[in-house]
């Protein structure tokens, strides 16, 4: 954070998003979706460890646990943790270009970033869970 991030953000401050912990609620999906996203969410996890075990080589019993570890870390962090960034203040155009008074927009765009990353994870997640649950 600058200077003038400091000094234009307590003249100005801009609004933030926030970060939720804990499972949503989610609306309750028939069978039949929640087979097809179960079906979608197994190929995405086996595509993405299929491509993280081919760059691993050799593969080794402590190369399968560390990413079969990091793949359930990330899997359970995509389940609970919900960044939401606030839209509205992410820099100026729209987000294309920083605004130099506020450090505000800075968390908004690293929330936004969060958002996307975790997006994937939460789809597998929730559709395993929902699978399961039904």
């Amino acid at each position: 954070m600058g200077l003038l991030g400091l000094f234009g953000e307590s003249f100005n401050p801009g609004p933030t998003g926030d970060v939720k912990i804990g499972g949503s609620e989610r609306p309750p999906r028939s069978n039949g979706e929640a087979s097809v996203r179960f079906a979608v969410a197994v190929v995405m996890l086996l595509g993405a460890l299929v491509g993280v075990f081919a760059l691993a080589w050799p593969v080794t019993l402590a190369t399968a646990a560390i990413i079969l570890g990091v793949a359930a870390v990330y899997l359970v962090l995509g389940y609970f943790v919900r960044p939401r960034a606030n839209m509205d203040n992410l820099g100026w155009a729209g987000g294309l270009f920083d605004n130099p008074f506020r450090w505000s927009d800075d968390f908004n765009r690293s929330l936004l970033f969060f958002q996307v990353f975790l997006f994937p994870g939460r789809f597998i997640a929730e559709s395993i869970v929902d699978f399961f649950r039904g």
